[in-house]
């Protein structure tokens, strides 16, 4: 079973309209955790696979892994702002086939010591070409595929709301899970640009150095 999660925005809806469109025929089930929605759009009666729970946003970014229990097998962690292009989830469940642990899109390796969480080694970009499979330290939690057999996560694990990629990644790396992310042409994925973003509007990322300091060592 190919169960896909998702976070959104109120903010956001049109865009995740869109990405559910995209992914609908691609798994077999869809979580959304709606932040700060005050109704579940009434537009989503027409995805019968789709459940879509209202949520106050304390969770953050962190709450598209609040239904990963909800059933055992691969999940599709994905957000509210990137479109899937047709046989994207067979890609995705292909390289997990190959490689296990965790696959995706986007991430970014380190050289030891970690100087700083900004200064990284490489950089693979969802939205950028990616020319080979490459083992990454810290994995994008935005396009990714695991199987919850082998990642064992609950909500407490997030103790840092708006910093999902450090905070999975930490526990990938104390569980001896790789990562790993699959080659791709540019624009392979439709970005839906959003007013903001947790990334743009983040302005300290000292404890995002201080995280991953302890265990990138």
């Amino acid at each position: 079973m190919i169960t896909a999660h998702i976070a959104s925005v109120a903010s956001r809806e049109d865009s995740l309209r869109r990405v559910i469109q995209s992914m609908y025929l691609q798994v077999d089930a869809i979580f959304i955790a709606l932040n700060g929605y005050k109704e579940v759009p009434a537009w989503l009666s027409r995805y019968p696979k789709a459940k879509g729970t209202l949520l106050d946003n304390k969770f953050k970014d962190c709450a598209k892994f609040l239904f990963i229990h909800e059933t055992e097998g691969r999940c599709l962690v994905w957000d509210d702002d990137l479109v899937a292009p047709n046989l994207c989830v067979r890609y995705m469940e292909m390289g997990l086939k190959k490689y296990g642990g965790v696959v995706g899109l986007h991430g970014k390796s380190y050289k030891r010591p970690v100087e700083s969480f900004k200064k990284w080694s490489a950089n693979y970009r969802c939205l950028g070409t990616v020319i080979q499979d490459s083992p990454i330290d810290i994995i994008g939690t935005g396009c990714m595929m695991f199987d919850n057999r082998q990642v064992k996560l609950d909500i407490s694990v997030f103790d840092h709301p708006g910093m999902a990629d450090v905070t999975f990644s930490r526990l990938c790396h104390k569980q001896n899970v790789p990562m790993t992310v699959l080659k791709h042409p540019a624009n392979y994925l439709t970005y839906i640009a959003p007013a903001e973003t947790i990334w743009r509007t983040t302005k300290d990322f000292s404890l995002h150095t201080k995280l991953i300091k302890e265990f990138l060592i």
